[in-house]
């Protein structure tokens, strides 16, 4: 494995001093999913917390307004190793506890989810196949990439009983994507965030095909 930045010893730290809100994360399979997707599902519910996300939002003007005033570092998302440390204490729990999976699904955004999940997943389960998901390339590509991806906000309304916001179904978006690459594997698919306009959230799902078994 690549040597990186990133510290396993430090990773570990992080989960005992993160607010415990965001700790042990309902981490479960999901049945319901697994006869449209053709593969086994389990789901890491980040959402179940106050924020509805992995991580505590916080206004980011502010803070950095606070951190000039009182002359204190303001660490930023993606940006600086900590928080890509923190976000890596997500990967833990799948790692510690799913007796084995295949491949763990992971929505590309800033990159500190990614980054720090991809680090606690290579460095203790090698074998997994760690997949980043962001839709990139051509405007079709795009287009196309929306419409999977309502589509399994979808699915995880229908079948999860989950409101989720766009990036947190894109782990769905990618099986249905590409379902012969999943097929009859285990797959761990971190639902990252639930912070969605409900009128847009009505709109976007309300259109989207109803998929049942």
């Amino acid at each position: 494995m690549r040597k990186t930045r990133l510290d396993s010893s430090r990773i570990r730290a992080a989960r005992r001093v993160i607010d415990p809100v965001f700790l042990d994360t309902p981490l479960y399979r999901c049945e319901a999913l697994e006869p449209d997707l053709g593969c086994t599902v389990s789901i890491t519910l980040e959402t179940a917390n106050p924020v509805r996300s992995f991580k505590a939002w916080s206004g980011r003007g502010r803070a950095a307004v606070i951190a000039r005033h009182d002359g204190i570092r303001l660490v930023e998302d993606s940006l600086d190793l900590e928080t890509c440390e923190g976000a890596a204490t997500v990967g833990l729990e799948p790692v510690d506890t799913v007796p084995s999976f295949d491949a763990v699904l992971i929505a590309l955004g800033g990159g500190a989810l990614a980054t720090g999940v991809g680090q606690v997943v290579k460095a203790l389960a090698p074998g997994v196949e760690v997949i980043c998901v962001q839709p990139l390339g051509a405007p079709a590509m795009t287009h196309s990439w929306r419409g999977r991806r309502v589509a399994g906000m979808r699915m995880l309304l229908d079948h999860a009983g989950l409101v989720v916001e766009p990036s947190a179904a894109l782990g769905i978006a990618a099986i249905l994507k590409d379902r012969d690459r999943f097929a009859g594997r285990h797959v761990v698919t971190i639902v990252c965030g639930g912070n969605v306009d409900v009128d847009a959230y009505h709109r976007w799902v309300g259109a989207a095909p109803t998929h049942r078994s």
